[in-house]
């Protein structure tokens, strides 16, 4: 039964993450990274993803190569291809070392 619930819960955070990414449009502002923390602390991988994007470009925070790549790495975990993707090209550029995005900042 805990499965469950947990599948149902992972199901709301990810249909809420959906909805944010439609009614959000600048991309910095302290409302959205709020939400994003929060959606991504609960495991929500589009909200991870996003939330690495907004470290990545510097959106509402400070650019942080390291914490963007701490994110992208949870939600290529989660199952997301496209993080794995911005995850690979962070790699290939030199900006993340293999294998150092495990070390980023929590």
């Amino acid at each position: 039964m805990k499965k469950k619930r947990n599948r149902r819960s992972n199901s709301r955070t990810r249909a809420v993450s959906k909805v944010l990414n439609h009614v959000v449009s600048d991309g910095d502002s302290p409302a959205e990274l709020r939400l994003y923390q929060e959606l991504a602390k609960q495991g929500d991988p589009v909200a991870q993803h996003n939330r690495g994007l907004m470290n990545l470009e510097g959106r509402g925070l400070p650019q942080d190569d390291q914490a963007a790549a701490k994110w992208l790495r949870q939600a290529a975990t989660g199952g997301l291809a496209s993080a794995r993707s911005v995850l690979d090209q962070l790699r290939l550029s030199g900006r993340v070392a293999f294998g150092e995005e495990s070390e980023a900042k929590k």
